[in-house]
C-alpha cells in the first residue's frame, strides 16, 4: 500500500500541541480547565472537526488555542508566560500556513515532520520565544530557574537521557535543601503514608524517564508534597513555601514537562540519534540570537533605568513596541540580505562554498538566520523524490494550463504517471487536468468530482498551486449548486489565509459568501 505525501495537517498540529501540554481530556482531571462533561465532550467533537478539516475551521482553531491558554495561565499564573507561549505558537502557527500555501511535498507525514522540525522548526522556535520574551518583558516576572541554561533541553551522556522534567525536579530539591524522598514523603522511615509513599515511587519514575506524568498527576504530586512538608513535625525537613515559590515550582514544571513530552515523543518517532542532532541545533541558534539580542537589550535596559521610569505598565509597552521596531529592522535587513545571498547560491551551485563566501554571507547577515539558509543548501531532501516525480509534475501543471490539451494528451500523462509509480503522489495534478479540460468546455457538471478530488488530496501537497486550486474549486462548487462544498472551500481558504475571487468577508457570515457564490456561479475565466 503506497503512502500518500502530505504535510501534516493544521489539526494535527494543534492536537499534538494540546496532548503534549496536557489539555486534553482526562479522567480524573483537576486542572480547574475542563469542568465538566459537557465541555469535554464539546473539544472532542471540535478537535475531531479540525482533524476533519469541516465545519467553522478558523473557530474551532481559535476555541482550542484559547482552551490552551487559560490552560497555561491556570498552570503558570504568569499572564507574561502565557502570553510569551501563545505569541510564539501564533508565530509557529502563521510561519506553518506560508508554507503550506507555498511549498508542495513528496514526502510521507512521518518523513515531512521531521523535514520540518529539522529546516523550519528550530529556528523559529528559538526566534519565537527569545522575540516574545523581550516583548513581553519576561524578566519582569523575576521567575527562578535552574543554574543549566538549557534546562529545557535533553542532555545525553552515552546511551543515557536526562530529561528536562527530570532536571527540574532535581533543581527543586537543591532549591528546598532536600533530597527526593525527603521531598515528597518528608517523614519517610518513621511514619507510614500510602499516598505520600505512592508520590514518592512515581517520582522516582518520572525522573528516570520511565513514564511521563499527566499534568494533573504531577501537579497534585507536588502539591501535596508541599503540604507535607509545610506540616511535618520533623525540623530537619521542615519547609514554609511562599505563594510566589510554590507558583514558580509550577511554572518550570509545567514547562519541563511540556518539552519531555515532545523530545519522548520525537525519540519514539525517529530515534535517538535524531533528537540528539535536534538537542544540538536548538542550543547553536540560542547561542546566536542571544548574541544578536544582546546589544538591543542592554541598551534599552539603559534608557528605562537612565529615564528613572516608575511605572511597569510603561516599562512593558516600552519593551513591547521596542522589540516590535527592532525585528521589523532585522526583518528588512534580512530580506535584503538573503537576495544577494541567494544570488551567491545559484552562482556556486555545483562548486560549494569557500570561506570567502562565507565572510560574504557573514556581512550581509547575521550567523542566527545564516543558519537556516546554510543548511537548506546542504539539504539533500529533493535526492529522496521518486524517480520522475519532478518532470511529471511539471508536465502536468503545464498540460492543465495548456488551453489545447485533449483527451488523448490527458490520458498518455496518466499512464506515464501510473507507469512510474505515482497515482497516489500526482493524483491531485491528474484530476486537476481533467477538471480544467472539462471546465474549459463548460461541463461544470463533470469538471465538479475532478475538482473536489484534486482540492482534497491537494490540500497539504499542492503548495503554490493552491491559490488557482482552491479558487477553481469553489468556482466549481457554485456552478453546481454545491453551497455546503462551497462554504467548505471558503473556510479552507480562510483556514490556510488564501484570497478568494469576489468573497470580501472578514468572517464566515452568510451574505458575502453569498455575493461570492451569485459572482462564481456565472463567472467563465480564460486564464487557468
Amino acid at each position: 500500500m503506497m503512502i500518500r505525501p502530505q504535510l501534516p495537517s493544521l489539526g494535527d498540529i494543534t492536537k499534538a500541541l494540546l496532548d503534549h501540554a496536557g489539555v486534553l481530556p482526562q479522567k480524573n482531571d483537576s486542572t480547574g480547565v475542563i469542568e465538566d462533561e459537557k465541555t469535554k465532550k464539546k473539544i472532542q467533537t471540535q478537535l475531531r472537526r479540525l482533524a476533519k478539516e469541516e465545519s467553522e475551521l478558523e473557530n474551532n482553531l481559535i476555541d482550542l488555542l484559547n482552551l490552551l491558554a487559560a490552560f497555561i495561565q491556570k498552570a503558570t499564573a504568569d499572564s507574561r508566560v502565557t502570553n510569551v507561549c501563545m505569541d510564539s505558537i501564533e508565530d509557529v502557527l502563521n510561519q506553518y500556513k506560508d508554507l503550506v500555501r507555498g511549498d508542495g511535498t513528496f514526502l510521507s507525514k512521518p518523513e515531512a515532520v521531521k523535514w520540518l522540525i529539522r529546516t523550519k522548526l528550530v529556528d523559529r522556535t528559538i526566534l519565537s520565544y527569545q522575540k516574545n520574551a523581550l516583548k513581553f518583558n519576561l524578566s519582569a516576572s523575576n521567575l527562578i530557574s535552574p543554574s543549566d541554561t538549557y534546562w529545557w533541553l535533553p542532555d545525553f551522556t552515552n546511551q543515557s537521557t536526562q530529561w528536562p522534567l527530570a532536571k527540574a525536579m532535581k533543581w527543586m530539591y537543591t532549591v528546598c535543601e532536600t533530597n527526593q524522598t525527603h521531598f515528597h514523603f518528608p517523614d519517610f522511615g518513621s511514619t507510614d503514608n500510602y499516598r505520600l509513599s505512592q508520590n514518592l515511587e512515581n517520582a522516582s519514575r518520572w525522573a528516570n524517564g520511565k513514564n511521563t506524568p499527566s499534568w494533573p498527576n504531577l501537579l497534585q504530586n507536588i502539591n501535596d508534597s508541599i503540604v507535607a512538608m509545610e506540616q511535618t513535625k520533623s525540623t530537619m525537613y521542615k519547609v514554609v513555601f511562599d505563594a510566589k515559590t510554590q507558583q514558580n515550582f509550577k511554572t518550570i514544571l509545567f514547562i519541563a514537562r511540556f518539552s519531555t513530552s515532545i523530545f519522548i515523543e520525537l525519540e519514539r518517532q525517529f530515534g535517538r540519534d535524531f533528537i540528539v542532532d535536534i538537542t544540538m541545533q536548538l542550543r547553536r541558534q540560542d547561542r546566536r540570537l542571544s548574541k544578536v539580542h544582546q546589544s538591543f537589550k542592554a541598551s534599552l535596559s539603559k534608557a528605562i533605568a537612565v529615564n528613572n521610569i516608575p511605572k511597569t505598565a510603561i516599562i512593558d509597552r516600552i519593551w513591547y513596541e521596542n522589540t516590535q521596531e527592532f525585528w521589523q529592522l532585522q526583518s528588512e535587513h534580512m530580506i535584503q540580505g538573503s537576495r544577494a545571498i541567494d544570488a551567491k547560491f545559484r552562482e556556486r551551485y555545483n562548486s560549494g562554498f569557500n570561506r570567502k563566501d562565507l565572510r560574504f554571507f557573514l556581512q550581509r547577515m547575521n550567523p542566527f538566520a545564516l543558519s537556516p539558509l546554510l543548511e537548506q543548501a546542504k539539504d539533500n531532501t529533493i535526492a529522496m523524490a521518486p524517480k520522475l516525480f519532478l518532470e511529471l509534475l511539471l508536465e502536468g501543471l503545464a498540460l492543465r494550463k495548456n488551453g489545447n490539451t485533449l483527451p488523448r494528451d490527458i490520458k498518455q500523462y496518466i499512464k506515464q504517471v501510473n507507469e512510474a509509480n505515482l497515482e497516489c503522489y500526482l493524483d491531485w495534478v491528474t484530476n486537476w487536468i481533467w477538471a480544467t479540460y472539462h471546465y474549459r468546455r463548460e461541463e461544470d457538471d463533470l469538471a465538479f468530482p475532478f475538482y473536489l478530488k484534486a482540492f482534497e488530496s491537494g490540500k497539504y501537497s499542492a503548495g503554490n498551486s493552491q491559490y488557482k486550486l482552491v479558487n477553481q474549486y469553489v468556482e466549481s462548487c457554485a456552478k453546481n449548486n454545491k453551497w455546503k462544498d462551497f462554504k467548505r472551500g471558503i473556510a479552507w481558504a480562510n483556514y490556510l489565509g488564501i484570497e478568494v475571487r469576489w468573497y470580501r468577508g472578514v468572517d464566515e457570515s452568510d451574505e458575502p459568501l453569498k455575493t461570492a457564490y451569485m459572482f462564481l456561479k456565472h463567472a467563465r475565466y480564460a486564464q487557468l
